[in-house]
């Protein structure tokens, strides 16, 4: 190849890689990261500024919660709410600052910073300084111990990547900056409880509890919740607590697994909030440890097995629960220690096995307006003395009150029961246990017919004021 042409060559491929470099030049794009969120100020008299460059900064004061001073570098006497800041896509590290300054005496406050940062680039990389000082995000940072008026202290958020020749094409920057009072009290983080989110949006139901978490025995549920920045559920309003979750209470087997409590042996009370609605299935089962729960008048359902064998029960008052109909299966079966439980005006009926073997149960009040009592819903209530069927009731399945060794007297204001108890009906299989002594009947009853079968097994007959009592 001649010289000639060797120069030319040399020129072309100088030219081609200039040429290239000016495209790499003029082609690096500008991108814009979105500085958006909210910046609240919880204390009187905080004066603040961005540093920086800043365009279209735009505020609603009515926003925010206190007077205060704030102002960025466009000279707009504006507080923020949201604020586009324009940087060159290779221009990395980007820098943010914000100044606060405490023009308040005798002032200590607390920051706390929280950030949430997505992007396409990757080993995109972020720090958060306060003054010589570096944090990482989301830690309380005291600003301004002394209380000084004419102490300042700056925060400085940087980004940054690896590799500057890639572009932050599509970042977002997202924060909420709070400077708090001394006195100010942090909302509790309900780090042992989890929540889920309703289809409504506005409500939520308990889904599991770490007791290695919780700091006590007696727990109380709140009513409200919200969420932080980080995902933890904490003392807030922004949604209402509904429900606990349902586990699982296998009918067959009848074992319970998987409630939100289920097992739990360290809890002594719970005191479950106004707004809950419904109690899972198996929600506390076998909580041995359990002496006392406090349920709520807007209770409408309880899941099957709820509060099965939480021996640790000794009364429950549900006379407050006016809108729960029904109590389910199985629900206290084996709480052997229960003495005492309330039932509310309007509950229609009682599940299978509600209260197997609730031994020392000695009495009940069965509400005017029950419909019906479940297969062996008071079996083995070896306790209970005495059983007054309302005149409401329309259906009692068998072994409802099968080998209730103490059960000595039945009182029928049920014409449906009366007319119905026979040696091969559920109504009738009630009079099998041999401890009972006494049947009292409504007088009203005996203008339709005597029931032999009732008369066979109990001979003796008197009468005391309303009633006819029939008695062996």
């Amino acid at each position: 190849m001649s010289l000639k042409m060797k120069l030319v060559s040399m020129i072309s491929a100088f030219v081609l890689v200039i040429g290239m470099l000016l495209i790499g030049v003029f082609a690096v794009e500008r991108v814009q990261v979105d500085m958006g969120g909210s910046i609240t100020f919880n204390a009187d008299d905080v004066y603040a500024r961005v540093t920086g460059s800043v365009v279209n900064a735009q505020v609603a004061p009515e926003g925010l919660d206190v007077t205060y001073s704030a102002y960025e570098t466009t000279g707009n006497p504006t507080a923020w709410e949201s604020l586009d800041l324009e940087f060159d896509s290779y221009a990395t590290p980007i820098v943010i600052s914000i100044t606060v300054e405490n023009l308040s005496t005798e002032r200590s406050l607390t920051v706390n910073l929280t950030d949430a940062l997505t992007s396409s680039v990757p080993n995109l990389g972020k720090t958060l300084q306060r003054d010589s000082n570096t944090y990482s995000s989301g830690t309380n940072i005291p600003l301004d111990p002394n209380g000084n008026a004419t102490d300042t202290t700056t925060f400085t958020i940087t980004l940054s990547v690896a590799d500057k020749n890639q572009s932050l094409t599509n970042a977002q920057f997202d924060y909420d900056l709070n400077l708090y009072d001394e006195n100010y009290e942090f909302p509790e983080i309900y780090d042992y409880f989890t929540f889920e989110v309703n289809e409504d949006g506005k409500s939520v139901a308990l889904t599991d509890f770490n007791e290695s978490l919780a700091n006590s025995t007696d727990i109380v549920i709140p009513a409200t919740v919200s969420q932080n920045a980080d995902g933890q559920w904490i003392d807030g309003d922004d949604y209402t607590v509904v429900g606990i979750a349902d586990g699982v209470y296998n009918d067959y087997f009848l074992y319970a697994s998987k409630g939100v409590f289920t097992g739990n042996t360290i809890i002594t009370s719970v005191v479950l909030p106004d707004t809950l609605e419904y109690i899972g299935e198996a929600a506390f089962a076998r909580c041995s440890s359990l002496t006392s729960i406090t349920l709520p008048s807007g209770l409408v359902s309880i899941g099957d097995g709820a509060f099965s064998e939480c021996y640790g029960l000794i009364s429950i008052d549900l006379s407050n629960c006016t809108n729960l109909t029904s109590i389910g299966n199985y629900i206290f079966r084996y709480c052997h220690r229960l003495t005492s439980i309330t039932l509310p005006e309007g509950l229609t009926s009682i599940g299978t096995g509600a209260f197997t073997r609730c031994s020392s149960l000695t009495s009940i009040t069965l509400p005017e307006s029950l419909k019906s009592i479940g297969n062996s819903a008071f079996s083995e209530c070896s306790g209970l003395t005495s059983i007054t069927l309302p005149e409401s009731l329309k259906s009692i399945e068998e072994y409802a009150f099968s080998r209730c060794s103490g059960l000595k007297e039945v009182i029928i204001d049920s014409e449906y029961v009366y007319t119905n108890a026979t040696s091969t009906s559920a109504c009738g299989y009630l009079f099998d246990n041999s401890s009972i002594t006494t049947v009292k009947v409504l007088t009203s009853f005996l203008e339709k017919g005597t029931n032999s079968y009732i008369t066979n097994k109990f001979p003796n007959v008197r009468t005391d004021g309303n009633y006819t009592v029939y008695s062996k």
